[in-house]
């Protein structure tokens, strides 16, 4: 419409139309131009001859984005969340010993808070793409991981003691990792 007001047929809706100029692409600035226009929307309705009562309501490919931005946002962390935590099941319903979910998931937790920290201070902010980064870094961080405390298994079950195991399982398979 060319336009910027237009009444709904039925007199209930006044829907105004806005041009924006910026960088909708930029979510930080996305986030500031609605918040903006919403501040704005409110203190008109509160200050002027409208019904305080009166309903608001946004829509716009503006809207849109930011509403998807927060279901995907939401989304990466849950299945971050399964992804992590079903790798750590996995491990501890193989080795039968619980205490295999506090010597793995809580250096891999370590290093993807880490991995994630650089990435907020490097970059700022992840895509979709880098927001599968932590199901991702799951897999591949425990791998080591892995390895090496399974290899322990075997040299304690072979009736070495803690110390031996370990430096039996580092001196062979850690050298190989």
């Amino acid at each position: 419409p060319t336009d910027p007001y237009m009444v709904g047929k039925d007199g209930k809706y006044l829907y105004v139309f806005l041009a924006l100029k910026g960088d909708t692409g930029n979510l930080g600035w996305a986030r500031q131009a609605q918040a903006t226009l919403e501040e704005t929307a409110k203190a008109l309705r509160d200050q002027g001859p409208f019904p305080k009562d009166l309903e608001l309501r946004f829509s716009g490919s503006l809207v849109i984005r930011l509403e998807e931005d927060a279901f995907l946002q939401s989304d990466l962390k849950t299945a971050s969340a399964v992804g992590f935590f079903a790798v750590v099941l996995l491990l501890v319903l193989y080795t039968r010993r619980p205490r295999t979910l506090l010597l793995l998931s809580f250096p891999l937790l370590v290093g993807i808070t880490f991995t994630f920290a650089f990435a907020e201070l490097a970059i700022g902010r992840l895509n979709i793409i880098s927001g599968f980064l932590a199901s991702i870094l799951s897999g591949l961080g425990i791998e080591f991981a892995i390895h090496l405390y399974l290899r322990h298994l075997e040299e304690r079950g072979r009736g070495k003691g803690v110390d031996e195991g370990a430096a039996a399982s580092m001196a062979t398979t850690g050298r190989s990792l």
